[in-house]
């Protein structure tokens, strides 16, 4: 059976491939946009692994239809999807006893690499497969489809590093040979942070040699008061 001169066994998993694109183009937009904390990120981001699941799955019935023509589409889609399965699972399991001693505080440089890769490979794809369909961008280079989603797409992947990731430095080490390693990791955040913390605690150390003074001036001056009160009783 054919639809509009196309085999209907190809053709149904190309209607779901088609809209699963646009619902995971979509989906990524709008959490990448969104504030990055919890609530509707997270959520955004749980229904973009969800579009991308449904593309990676259609993407290999039909490039298993067409093997020989669009094997590449399967490829393509497995590192994609793999990307954005590992940017999720970052996030998602970043408490959890194998990724912590794997990733530990880097969770969010993981994170923010499998999601910005798995859109980068699912533009690449799109392009790659569709833009001679596309008028002006037919005119254009095939090898131009292959190397400008990336070329756009690393300078966002650096700016959401340079961005997000000094805001994971919060807690202070415990020793000095961990300070050593956590400022060799991330910088100069964490020695800004060292140094507020330090200065808070010498403000607050000042503060309560203050205290203790005036509380040590008052009792002497109750002291004093109390001798004065009774000096008369012993005079008469």
């Amino acid at each position: 059976m054919f639809v509009f001169g196309i085999p209907l066994s190809f053709f149904l998993p190309l209607v779901v491939h088609v809209w699963a694109g646009l619902a995971t183009v979509i989906t990524g937009i709008v959490a990448g946009i969104l504030p990055k904390r919890r609530g509707r990120h997270p959520r955004w981001g749980a229904r973009y692994l969800w579009a991308y699941t449904l593309v990676f799955l259609t993407a290999t019935i039909l490039s298993g239809e067409r093997w020989l023509a669009d094997a590449y589409l399967f490829f393509m889609a497995l590192v994609g999807y793999g990307f954005a399965l590992g940017g999720y699972a970052a996030r998602r399991f970043r408490r959890g006893r194998f990724l912590r001693r794997l990733l530990g505080r880097h969770w969010v440089i993981a994170h923010i690499v499998g999601t910005i890769g798995s859109y980068i490979v699912l533009l690449t794809g799109f392009y790659v497969d569709n833009a001679h369909l596309i008028p002006l961008l037919n005119r254009l280079p095939q090898l131009t489809f292959w190397v400008l989603p990336t070329v756009i797409g690393i300078p966002f992947l650096m700016l959401s590093i340079s961005r997000f990731v000094p805001k994971t430095v919060t807690p202070l080490p415990r020793s000095r040979t961990e300070e050593e390693h956590a400022e060799e990791a991330y910088g100069v955040p964490l020695l800004l942070s060292n140094c507020c913390s330090r200065v808070k605690a010498s403000d607050r150390s000042r503060k309560g040699v203050h205290d203790e003074s005036r509380n040590a001036s008052q009792e002497a001056r109750s002291r004093a008061c109390a001798h004065v009160g009774s000096a008369p009783e012993h005079a008469s």
